[in-house]
């Protein structure tokens, strides 16, 4: 994760990641990461979505909560887990 750039929610001091930092994190590719959020209802939204406001080209960025994402995908991965067993 990159320790240079934190940025934090408003009000609450939780840091926020990017998507790339939230793929690494969780173990799989860019692609994969985009993919499961796009298939998946329950997915958590981005916290902040910087795709529309941004002024820089090729900055569009979206943040999230790391805590929800980890306990999202711990969630995902249980559920799959159990329906493949019985």
């Amino acid at each position: 994760m990159r320790s240079d750039v934190v940025l934090f929610k408003r009000g609450t001091g939780k840091p926020l990641r990017t998507s790339a930092e939230i793929a690494e994190m969780l173990g799989i590719t860019m692609g994969q990461f985009s993919a499961i959020l796009g298939h998946d209802k329950s997915a958590p939204k981005p916290k902040l979505n910087n795709r529309s406001k941004c002024q820089w080209r090729n900055s569009k960025v979206c943040w999230y909560d790391p805590k929800e994402m980890r306990d999202w995908w711990a969630q995902r991965n249980a559920n799959k887990t159990a329906s493949t067993t019985t």
